[in-house]
């Protein structure tokens, strides 16, 4: 704004500083070259009538400020258009941004009674997410073994196979139910400790995999409502127009602060698991959802607790570019 008002000024003194040189210049040259000396006495009398029309370069004066007047006049009409239109504009935004809260919260509102509304067989509400995680773990027979095993290193994970002094220290480090579920482990699926400390992704991608489309299976009718509509918030935020990233960015961390642990988890393994996993949906609309959870660090403050295997946090951030 003050740019502009600069140039305007700038504009109406330099007109005005024309219209002055051309006027003095003007009568400066009929003082210098009209009734010089040496005219005859015809041109000595005309000249006197030019140096008395001279003075008519007054009008050429006064002519030449009022051009400079509509050229100030036409600037500040300029002006005060350019206001008008930044001033719609600013309001149309404003109106823009208010739309989308509105909308937002709609759907964060509409969300928090889907999960209010959430009901399986054995979990209501939020807890419907912890039935769903908990069916993905039992949907395997060596994920309770694995998650029992996280807070072991590589090496006691190893030695607990073998009785002696390094598996009962491994041991001592687990809970009551830890120690129970590697006591059947040992007994019924000894294997599992081998396939804990595998690095072989591919082969974790297809545990997973496996996993979390068995229970979606179970769960689908009851829990798709929920994860439909937290995709279309994220998307909706990520699509909004007139929204900064800033902002969007805190939309989503209001969204992300109405999540408990469990739902966090449930998310984590719902975007996780892909081709041939969560039956007729589109992996495409998974891609987006698990790249959506990304950028906006919906899963920050996933408890470690929940993550059955380490490999699957990997697998997750390796998918599609999702990390990007």
């Amino acid at each position: 704004m003050q740019r502009r008002t600069i140039k305007d000024a700038a504009v109406v003194i330099g007109t005005i500083g024309t219209v002055l040189a051309i006027w003095y210049l003007g009568w400066r040259w009929i003082d210098n070259n009209v009734g010089s000396p040496a005219s005859s006495d015809l041109v000595l009398e005309h000249a006197k009538g030019l140096f008395g029309d001279k003075f008519g370069a007054v009008n050429a004066l006064f002519s030449g400020l009022a051009f400079a007047g509509i050229i100030l006049t036409l600037l500040l009409q300029r002006r005060e258009l350019s206001l008008q239109r930044e001033e719609l504009s600013n309001q149309g935004k404003e109106a823009s941004k208010r739309r989308f809260e509105d909308t937002f919260f709609n759907l964060v509102k509409l969300q928090n009674e889907i999960t209010g509304q959430l009901d399986t067989a054995s979990g209501h509400g939020r807890d419907a997410h912890k039935t769903f995680y908990l069916s993905i773990v039992e949907s395997d027979p060596y994920f309770s073994t694995f998650r029992a095993l996280q807070s072991l290193d590589r090496r006691e994970a190893i030695a607990i196979k073998t009785p002696g002094v390094t598996r009962d220290a491994a041991l001592s480090k687990l809970d009551v139910a830890g120690q129970s579920t590697i006591s059947d482990a040992l007994a019924k699926i000894p294997d599992a400790f081998d396939q804990f400390v595998d690095e072989n992704q591919a082969m974790h991608d297809q545990k997973v995999k496996a996993a979390c489309d068995k229970a979606w299976l179970k769960h689908m009718d009851s829990l798709s409502p929920y994860f439909n509509n937290f995709h279309l918030i994220l998307k909706y935020i990520d699509e909004a127009k007139g929204v900064n990233e800033e902002e969007k960015r805190g939309y989503a961390d209001i969204l992300r602060a109405q999540l408990s642990g469990v739902e966090l988890a449930s998310l984590f393994y719902r975007a996780l698991a892909t081709d041939g996993s969560f039956a007729k949906e589109d992996s495409t609309t998974r891609r987006s959802l698990r790249a959506l959870l990304v950028h906006y660090g919906i899963l920050r403050d996933l408890p470690p607790t929940y993550v059955i295997h380490s490999a699957h946090k990997k697998l997750f951030e390796s998918k599609d570019g999702a990390t990007k």
